[in-house]
């Protein structure tokens, strides 16, 4: 009895899965590609788009026919995530490591900063002037954004914790 509770279970949730795939259509699209990141400004109706080493930004107030407005950001690598928050375009560039932009005008991104790291930056998040880049083997880098024109330097402060977290501050 057990064994066919456990059958019956398994074709309900099958059907459930089944039924939960209609409830999804896809609405427009922006074919060219490979895409392997995307982040959204929902006020202003922009995706953010990675295909290579370029970023689209896309207009989206109509889902069905997205507009490319700019594809003048290009990085030193291969965008493998991005971030937006408050006019600013955090970019994890792979061996490039962390790429920030002004994109306050869609048509005219600005890079504001950038910062290699040890590993390959696979994916970024952000939370006020801290960015935490997934590093791959070099596992978590915390880096602190301290404004326009910040570059790499030789000099970039590095404090390592037990094996932990790098906190990275450039100025």
């Amino acid at each position: 009895m057990k064994q066919y509770a456990v059958v019956v279970i398994l074709l309900l949730a099958a059907v459930a899965g089944a039924q939960d795939s209609l409830n999804c259509r896809e609405k427009g699209s922006w074919p060219f590609g490979p895409s392997y990141a995307v982040a959204l400004d929902p006020s202003r109706n922009l995706a953010f788009m990675g295909s290579g080493g370029v970023v689209y930004v896309l207009g989206v107030s109509n889902p069905a026919r997205p507009q490319k407005l700019s594809e003048a950001i290009h990085t030193r690598g291969v965008v493998y995530g991005l971030c937006y928050q408050a006019s600013r375009l955090y970019i994890a560039a792979r061996e490039a490591g962390l790429e920030i932009w002004d994109v306050a005008t869609p048509s005219s991104p600005t890079l504001l900063g950038r910062l290699n790291t040890p590993g390959y930056a696979w994916g970024v998040a952000v939370a006020g002037n801290y960015a935490y880049v997934a590093d791959y083997s070099a596992g978590l880098r915390i880096i602190e954004f301290y404004g326009a024109g910040v570059e790499e330097t030789p000099n970039a402060e590095v404090r390592t914790a037990s094996r932990g977290a790098s906190i990275v501050r450039v100025g």
